[in-house]
C-alpha cells in the first residue's frame, strides 16, 4: 500500500517574511477585507451560496474566463457542477478557513508531522502546473529517504 498525496495543500512552512502582499501588487486594503473575511470563515464558495442567482452567473463567468481558451469542452456544464456543489449545505469549503491561513498557507504545516510520522511508502504527486508548490514534496521526500 502507498499513501499518495495529490496536489497536497498545507504542506509547506510559511516563508520566513510570511507574505509579502505587497511585492504581488494586491492593495493593503484589499488584503485587509479579504483576510477579514477569511478569518471569519467566508470563501468564494460561501459567497457563491450567499449570492443565490448572481452566484450561478458569477461561477459561470469565472469558469468562461479561466477555462474558455482551452475549447473542447461543454463548459455550461462545468459551471453548473461548480455552482451546486459549491450551493448546497454543508460543503467541504467550509473546513479551508480553519485548515488554511488567508493566503492558502497552511495554519498547522503538515511537513513537520509528516517527517516525524510517516511510515509508510508516500508519492508526492503534482501536476505540470499545479497551484501547490512541488518544493514542499520534494524536501519530505529527501529528508525522509
Amino acid at each position: 500500500s502507498c499513501l499518495i498525496l495529490a496536489s497536497p495543500v498545507g504542506v509547506p512552512e510559511p516563508p520566513p517574511d510570511g507574505w509579502n502582499f505587497r511585492r504581488r501588487g494586491v492593495p493593503p486594503i484589499l488584503f485587509k477585507v479579504v483576510s477579514g473575511l477569511w478569518d471569519n470563515h467566508y470563501t468564494p464558495q460561501s459567497l457563491v451560496k450567499f449570492a443565490g442567482p448572481i452566484g450561478r452567473m458569477a461561477v459561470s463567468w469565472f469558469v468562461h474566463r479561466r477555462f474558455g481558451h482551452t475549447g473542447g469542452f461543454d463548459f455550461d456544464i462545468l459551471a453548473q457542477y461548480i455552482y451546486h456543489l459549491n450551493a448546497g449545505p454543508g460543503t467541504g469549503h467550509e473546513a479551508l478557513t480553519r485548515v488554511l491561513a488567508p493566503v492558502a498557507l497552511a495554519r498547522s504545516p503538515l511537513s513537520p508531522r509528516l517527517i516525524l510520522n510517516l511510515q509508510v511508502p508516500s508519492l508526492f504527486l503534482y501536476g505540470q502546473i499545479d497551484w501547490m508548490d512541488e518544493s514542499a514534496g520534494r524536501n519530505i521526500s529527501t529528508q525522509l529517504q
